[in-house]
């Protein structure tokens, strides 16, 4: 592998270990949720902490991501089991224009790239491919996370096929400081296909109703995630391990 690959390859496992130490604990739930040899898809990878934890599980995952910055890392670190896709998940096929702001210190802040219109003008813009989630044939997909800055709603309407064929367990962003009431819309139409929303605080899963409407649970902990579980019955917990704190 050539050095320059090598030092992708490091830094994506770096910044998967950071999150995994200090990052969002669902995390540490994976691998009960997506078993080796299954297929899942990470859209919105960004840096790919999520498609490491899940490549990490044994899955073969799909990655999607459109900035070609972190989709080029993505694909020089050159991971088996996993096919990187420069691209948007949306509604329907198209393109559009990818905004990612610029951090304090010069650089990108690529958690803060998104498809919808801002009034930022400091930073970087990309046209950028869009295409929905059904038309990629996957195949069984088994998991699915979704993190896409307030474009959450479209990427499930271009898997609404997916969806609907293989019922995979749905981890989804929903920011309501991005998007107002997107949390109740997604928990109501995935109700109709029989998915529960739950978040995970305190080391267990909740029902979503539950969670307050500041969103912050009894932890005090601020939730955005929300696991959509297609089966009855409470989603598995993975035990905690030493080192998973």
């Amino acid at each position: 592998m050539p050095l320059a690959n090598l030092v992708d390859r490091i830094r994506v496992i770096l910044d998967a270990r950071r999150a995994r130490r200090h990052g969002d604990p669902e995390h540490h739930q994976l691998c009960v949720l997506v078993q080796p040899g299954q297929t899942a898809v990470d859209v919105g990878a960004n840096h790919g902490v999520y498609t490491r934890s899940m490549l990490l599980c044994g899955a073969r995952v799909h990655a999607i991501e459109p900035n070609p910055v972190l989709a080029g890392r993505l694909r020089r670190a050159g991971f088996g089991q996993l096919q990187v896709h420069e691209m948007a998940a949306g509604a329907e096929a198209g393109d559009a224009e990818l905004y990612v702001p610029r951090h304090r210190k010069g650089r990108q802040n690529d958690p803060g790239g998104r498809l919808i219109d801002t009034d930022h003008a400091d930073g970087w813009r990309y046209r950028v491919a869009v295409n929905t989630l059904d038309a990629m044939n996957f195949g069984p997909v088994a998991f699915m996370k979704i993190d896409v800055e307030g474009f959450e709603e479209a990427a499930l309407d271009g898997a609404w096929t997916t969806i609907e064929r293989d019922r995979p367990a749905l981890l989804v962003e929903l920011e309501e400081r991005i998007l107002s009431g997107c949390r109740q819309r997604t928990v109501e139409r995935l109700s109709s296909l029989g998915y529960r929303a739950w978040f995970l605080d305190n080391g267990r899963w909740n029902p979503e109703a539950e969670l307050a409407e500041d969103q912050k649970g009894s932890s005090g902990r601020y939730i955005n995630n929300f696991l959509f579980w297609p089966h009855e019955g409470l989603p598995p917990l993975a035990m905690p391990r030493p080192g998973n704190r």
